[in-house]
């Protein structure tokens, strides 16, 4: 696991919209994760919630310079560990 990212993965469905995660496991049959990885979606890559629909209805999603819409079921199944948001520190003057 990259130290960037947390020691935890949640469902995608649990982002926050806005936060960037790393996509941590694509828990689905071949078809599932051969149509996510056609997208450009796939374990490794940085990901984000751009919007949903609260509990009901498709998750949006971006990741590098693709939007999707993704069904909440799919979403689901599309494990992710949030990245670490540090602040620069600030350099000391001289």
């Amino acid at each position: 696991m990259s130290p960037r990212t947390t020691a935890t993965s949640l469902p995608l469905t649990e982002l926050t919209p806005g936060h960037p995660a790393v996509v941590a496991e694509l828990e689905g049959g071949r078809h599932f994760r051969t149509w996510l990885i056609s997208m450009g979606i796939r374990v490794g890559v940085v990901i984000q919630v751009a919007q949903s629909a609260g509990r009901h209805g498709p998750v949006r999603v971006v990741s590098g310079s693709t939007r999707l819409a993704i069904g909440r079921g799919m979403a689901e199944r599309i494990r992710v560990s949030p990245l670490n948001e540090k602040k620069p520190e600030e350099s000391p003057e001289a």
